[in-house]
């Protein structure tokens, strides 16, 4: 288990779905972790990463009767979202 005082995470990209703003990553762990980074990054499923940045639980809904992202997050076994500042490649297993 992560805990917010953790600043480092270390696994294997499962999922990228890049948007306006940057790229949201979903890497396999210690557990499942979406990590949003808001810089250039070439994502490939199967590769394995380093990231630091900052842990959090994902925020819940603050408007009733809608999409609840916390939720959704909980039913696809995600506990942690993590904000990057900088992500490394350490292989490629593919």
């Amino acid at each position: 288990m992560y805990s917010e005082k953790t600043n480092m995470v270390e696994g294997i990209v499962t999922k990228c779905q890049t948007n306006d703003n940057g790229i949201q990553i979903t890497i396999k762990a210690k557990e499942k972790i979406v990590l949003n980074y808001y810089n250039n990054f070439t994502c490939t499923p199967g590769t394995k990463i380093k990231a630091i940045g900052e842990i959090k639980k994902p925020k819940q809904n603050t408007i009733f009767n809608l999409f609840n992202y916390q939720k959704y997050l909980y039913s696809e076994k995600i506990n942690y979202q993590l904000t990057a500042t900088n992500i490394k490649i350490i292989n490629n297993i593919i």
